[in-house]
């Protein structure tokens, strides 16, 4: 990616001074977490998703996991939330990420915004602690710490 895609990757959502996100947790019955590389970011995180003005985090959640696996999450438990500030093209942006396992869901986990993510795959702890924490979101991170 270059420079300047670089610089215009951000929208106008992207660059409100507060926002908030979910952070979707699904794991395998082996503790493996569904992570994916985000474009946008460039780098690998566990699904998240941008709520929007007048949107729930709870809505957010389900809309989110409907969007970005094509699944229908029927029961998650929310675990916990983190704040964190990000500066994007000179503009700090406060961002408060809230964190929920998925419980139960149906559907087939599938990558469906292939223009967004890619390498849609679960990972072990181990071998996502042995990647470098600048690879890693902040939700992935925050994620891998809650674990600890």
């Amino acid at each position: 990616m270059s420079k300047k895609d670089v610089l215009d990757k951000w929208n106008a959502g992207d660059m409100l001074p507060k926002q908030q996100v979910v952070s979707v947790i699904i794991r395998t019955k082996a503790g493996d977490i569904l992570t994916m590389y985000h474009n946008k970011i460039e780098k690998i995180t566990n699904p998240v998703g941008k709520v929007d003005p007048g949107d729930t985090v709870e809505g957010t959640f389900l809309k989110e996991s409907g969007e970005e696996l094509g699944i229908k999450v029927e029961e998650v438990d929310m675990v916990g939330h983190a704040n964190n500030a990000y500066t994007r093209n000179g503009t700090t942006v406060k961002i408060t990420e809230y964190h929920g396992v998925v419980t139960k869901y149906t559907g087939k986990i599938r990558n469906a915004e292939p223009h967004k993510h890619k390498d849609l795959k679960f990972r072990t702890l181990d071998e996502l602690r042995a990647m470098p924490s600048e690879k890693l979101s902040t939700t992935l991170r925050w994620v891998l710490n809650w674990l600890s």
